[in-house]
């Protein structure tokens, strides 16, 4: 655990979305709650799955996600379903 908080501290540190970033919270779907951090061009989505089944809050077609920089769970890459007392941390593509 205290590893994963050092984890989430350097991106914090790495990416300023996440801390000065502007902040637009989805609307909740199910057990999810979505938002996105924005900053001088760089979006992360924030996805946290708070229920007790696997869900696919997004895919790929509908966002383009480029990497994975955090999960609670394990380092995967992300296929779209957010697993069960799951939380991500995906780096998206610029809008256009």
């Amino acid at each position: 655990m205290l590893n994963f908080y050092r984890h989430l501290l350097a991106l914090r540190r790495a990416h300023p979305a996440l801390s000065v970033g502007s902040f637009t919270m989805e609307k909740a779907e199910g057990d999810v709650l979505s938002y996105v951090r924005q900053h001088e061009g760089e979006r992360l989505r924030v996805l946290l799955n708070l229920g007790p089944e696997p869900v696919q809050p997004l895919t790929r077609q509908a966002e383009s996600v480029r990497d994975v920089l955090a999960s609670t769970l394990q380092a995967r890459p992300y296929d779209g379903t957010l697993l069960p007392d799951e939380g991500l941390i995906l780096s998206l593509a610029p809008e256009a």
